[in-house]
C-alpha cells in the first residue's frame, strides 16, 4: 500500500512539474492585421500586402455578445482565385461576386471580423477582427493615410512595415509570408 501511495505521488509531481513547460518545437504565436480606414462614410479595409488568389472572404458583423447578425461573403470568379489588396465594406471588388449583402450598417455591431481565404489554404484561413467603438470613436480625427491596426493604434502603410510588421512584434499581414493564407 505504501509503495502505491508513493508511486502515485511521484507520478502527479512529475506531471506537475512537466505541464506548464514550454514546446520549443511549437511555432512562434504570430497575429495576422488588416487596416481598418474610414473614407467617404464607407468602411476600407486594407489586407496590409496584396492578397493574391484569394477564393473567398467573410465579413461578419457580431453584437456585443458575439453572435453574428450578418455575414456577407464574396467569391473568387476564378477556381484560381483573385488578387486584393483593399476592400470597401459593402461593395463587391473586381474578380469576386457577392452573396448576402449587408442589411445592416457596419457600425452597428460590436465587432467586425474579416476571414480570408486564399488558393493555397483551402483548409486554413487568415483573419481577424475589429472593436467598431474603438475604431468609429477616433477615425474622424484621423488623415486619410493612416489605418486602424486593432489593439496596436493607427499607422500610415509606410510605418505598418516598417514599424510594426515583423517577427519581434509576431504581427504580419493577412496574406504575409508567415499567415496560413500564403503559400
Amino acid at each position: 500500500m505504501r509503495i502505491r501511495v508513493v508511486s502515485v505521488v511521484s507520478v502527479a509531481a512529475c506531471a506537475l512539474a512537466i505541464a506548464p513547460a514550454c514546446d520549443p518545437m511549437s511555432a512562434p504565436l504570430y497575429r495576422y492585421h488588416p487596416g481598418y480606414q474610414l473614407r467617404d462614410d464607407s468602411l476600407r479595409v486594407w489586407m496590409g500586402t496584396e492578397c493574391a488568389r484569394i477564393t473567398s472572404v467573410v465579413y461578419q458583423l457580431k453584437d456585443a455578445e458575439g453572435d453574428v447578425f450578418e455575414t456577407w461573403r464574396l467569391k473568387a470568379r476564378s477556381r484560381r482565385g483573385a488578387s486584393l489588396d483593399y476592400l470597401t465594406v459593402g461593395v463587391v471588388p473586381k474578380g469576386f461576386v457577392g452573396k448576402d449583402p449587408l442589411t445592416e450598417p457596419w457600425e452597428s455591431a460590436a465587432t467586425a471580423t474579416i476571414d480570408v481565404r486564399t488558393h493555397w489554404s483551402r483548409r486554413n484561413l487568415a483573419g481577424n477582427y475589429m472593436s467598431v467603438d474603438t475604431f468609429v470613436e477616433e477615425a474622424d480625427d484621423k488623415s486619410e493615410d493612416e489605418w486602424f491596426i486593432q489593439d496596436e493604434g493607427w499607422y500610415t502603410q509606410d510605418e505598418y512595415t516598417s514599424d510594426l510588421v515583423g517577427e519581434e512584434s509576431g504581427i504580419f499581414p493577412l496574406c504575409g509570408p508567415d499567415s496560413p493564407a500564403h503559400p
